[in-house]
Formats: C-alpha cells, sequence, structure tokens
C-alpha cells in the first residue's frame, strides 16, 4: 500500500482492493477447472455499494473452500481484507464508483498481491 500513497489512506479502500484480488483469485480458479467465470454474476456488473462487498466476503471463501482451494496465500489475503473491512466500520462514504473502482484494481493487480502474499508462505 505504501506503493500507492494517499490512494489507500482509509482501511475501507484498503479492504475493497484486497477483497478484488481474493475474487479473482477465485476467478481464475474457476477458470482453470471450469473454462467458465460464474461467480462473474455476484459481481452485479462492478456497481456494487458497501453492502455488496461485506457479502461478498463469506461467499468468495465459501466458493474458494468448494474448490478446495482456500490455501494459506488466499488465507493471509482474506485476513488482511477483513482487518480492514471492519476496521473501517459502517457508512465509508465512498461512492459506488469509488467502492468499485478499487475492487477492479484489487482484481487487475491481483497478480501481484498474490506473488507477495504466497512469498510469505
Amino acid at each position: 500500500f505504501a506503493r500507492y500513497g494517499k490512494s489507500f489512506a482509509t482501511p475501507a479502500k484498503r479492504g475493497v482492493f484486497l477483497m478484488g484480488t481474493l475474487t479473482q483469485l477465485l476467478l481464475n480458479k474457476q477458470w482453470r477447472e471450469r473454462n467458465a467465470r460464474p461467480f462473474m454474476k455476484k459481481l452485479k456488473s462492478l456497481k456494487m455499494d458497501e453492502t455488496d462487498i461485506k457479502a461478498l466476503l463469506p461467499d468468495v471463501q465459501n466458493k474458494l473452500e468448494e474448490y478446495e482451494s482456500f490455501d494459506k496465500g488466499k488465507r493471509l489475503i482474506a485476513s488482511e481484507a477483513s482487518k480492514y473491512l471492519l476496521e473501517a466500520g459502517d457508512e465509508w462514504k465512498m461512492s459506488v464508483d469509488e467502492i468499485n473502482f478499487y475492487f477492479a484494481c484489487g482484481i487487475n493487480l491481483a497478480e501481484s498481491i498474490a506473488d507477495i502474499a504466497y512469498s510469505k508462505n
């Protein structure tokens, strides 16, 4: 997060970003196993609000468990996302567009974050 400075000034932004990363790791797993990404429909065309993001954490974790893919690296990312989302509390004061911007950034930078998470294992 230090690399992008002020962009991640709040815990909500960090948590949403990491949720994007964790979600992309699930989508990658689905693609490898099924050649499809059925979980995409849960992402509401990237027009999610705070409630949607909070509901996404258990859904993503459950799906990773179903795929027997909730390993140490993904657990670390989920743990950090959980920590930041809890620190953020309620009423993030972020627009839907801003929430989905950080989520999409997490998706787009998932490989970089996974490299960090798995290097710590």
